[in-house]
C-alpha cells in the first residue's frame, strides 16, 4: 500500500502524452504519477504470529476507514507483465527461465478458478455514498500477460545493499507499468490489477530506502497505485511489483512444486491480490487494522502459519487444477484467524 503525496505531481513521458487507453468508458491520454511517501511492503522474515486459534478479543480484527473509501468490487481481472529485458543495466545477460514464467502462468491460471482462499475476500466490503454496502465478490480472472523486452533504466539506486546499477526504484517500475498498459490499450478500472515480475539479479527499491536487498524494511514486494488526474473521479492504475527474490526470506517455506524461487513469489503474489483487492488505493484507506497491517499482513510468516497442510503428503494447503500450492492464509474478521478458506 502507498501513501500518496499531492505535491509531488509529474508527467512521465511524452509517449502517453499521446498514446490513448481506455479506463471505464474514458480515453485516457496521458498519466500522471505521485510520488508516495512511505510503501506498505511485505517484509522479508516477517514477524512470526499465530492467527491460528480465535483471540479472546478482536485485537487484530480489520476496520473500514473512511466512507467511499473503495475496495475492488465486480470481477477482478489480473495482468501480468513480465519485465525481461536481453541484459541487465550492467551488461549481464539476463537470466530468466522459461519454466519460471511458465510456473507463474500456471499458477495465475490457478488462482483464478473457485477457490477458498479467495472467498475469504467476502465478508469485506466499501461503503456507497448512498451509505448501502458493496461486497468484493471474490471473483479474479486472469485477463492477458505480456513479455515487456524494454531495457532497464539506467538511473541506478544508491540505496541498494546488490547492485547500485542493476536495480528499478519504483518510479521506474510505475512509469513502465503506465507505459505497457497504454501500449497494449488495456483497462483501467477498479476492477484491474497488474502484475510487475522482475528477473534475477534485478534489486527493486520503494523510493524510502529499502530495496529487496536491504534496509529498514526489505521485503518481497508491496502493491500501490499510478495516480492519473485527468478527468473527475479518475481511476489509478492498481499495480504491484513482484521482484525475483528467491526464497530466502520470502515465502512460506513449504515448496511442493519443489521450486522455492517461483513458489516463493507465488505466496508474495497472493498477498498483493488480496491486499490490492481490499485496500486497493492507500490514500483513502479501506480494511486495515488500528495499527495499519492489512489482510495479508496479518497472516505473512516465513513460516507457514496455516494448519491446513493436507494436500501433496503434508506439503500443500491448496490443491487447483491438479496443481498443490502451500500459500499464506488471508485474515477472516469472523474467526478472527487466517483461513485458506472463506465462510
Amino acid at each position: 500500500m502507498k501513501i500518496l503525496l499531492s505535491s509531488a505531481l509529474f508527467v512521465i513521458s511524452s509517449f502517453l502524452l499521446s498514446t490513448q487507453v481506455y479506463a471505464e468508458n474514458h480515453a485516457i491520454s496521458d498519466f500522471y504519477l505521485l510520488d508516495e511517501a512511505k510503501p506498505h511492503v511485505l517484509p522479508r522474515f516477517p514477524i512470526l504470529r499465530d492467527h491460528s486459534l480465535k483471540s479472546a478479543a478482536p485485537v487484530f480484527n480489520l476496520q473500514y476507514y473512511g466512507k467511499n473509501a473503495p475496495v475492488m468490487t465486480g470481477i477482478v481481472n489480473i495482468y501480468a507483465i513480465y519485465w525481461v529485458p536481453p541484459k541487465l543495466q550492467t551488461g549481464t545477460a539476463v537470466n530468466w527461465s522459461s519454466k519460471y514464467q511458465q510456473y507463474l502462468h500456471q499458477f495465475l491460471t490457478d488462482i483464478t478458478t473457485a477457490n477458498g482462499l479467495s472467498a475469504v475476500t467476502t465478508q469485506y466490503y466499501q461503503v456507497n455514498k448512498d451509505n448501502s454496502k458493496t461486497y468484493i465478490s471474490g471473483n479474479l480472472n486472469f485477463a492477458g500477460e505480456y513479455v515487456d523486452t524494454n531495457p532497464y533504466p539506467t538511473t541506478g539506486c544508491p540505496e541498494s545493499m546488490a547492485s547500485r546499477k542493476n536495480c528499478l526504484e519504483d518510479s521506474d517500475v510505475q512509469k513502465e507499468i503506465a507505459k505497457i498498459v497504454a501500449l497494449k490499450k488495456w483497462p483501467v478500472n477498479n476492477s484491474t490489477m497488474y502484475l510487475m515480475y522482475t528477473v534475477k539479479g534485478e534489486d527493486e527499491c520503494d523510493g524510502t530506502g529499502s530495496c529487496v536487498s536491504g534496509g529498514p524494511n526489505a521485503f518481497c514486494g508491496y502493491h500501490g497505485n499510478v495516480s492519473q488526474n485527468i478527468y473527475p473521479n479518475a481511476t489509478p492504475i492498481i499495480y504491484s511489483i513482484l521482484p525475483y527474490t528467491t526464497a530466502n526470506g520470502c515465502g512460506t517455506g513449504v515448496f511442493p512444486q519443489n521450486f522455492p524461487d517461483a513458489e516463493a513469489v507465488a505466496s508474495t503474489t497472493t498477498h498483493e491480490i488480496y491486499e490490492s483487492i481490499t485496500d486497493p488505493i492507500g490514500i483513502s484507506t479501506a480494511w486495515n487494522t488500528v495499527d495499519g497491517q492489512e489482510i495479508g499482513d496479518l497472516c505473512s510468516t516465513y513460516q507457514l502459519t496455516s494448519k491446513n497442510l493436507t494436500w501433496a503428503n503434508g506439503k500443500a494447503n491448496h490443491m487447483w487444477n491438479g496443481n498443490y500450492y502451500a500459500l499464506q492464509p488471508e485474515y477472516d474478521n469472523h474467526i478472527q484467524a487466517c483461513a485458506d478458506i472463506g465462510p
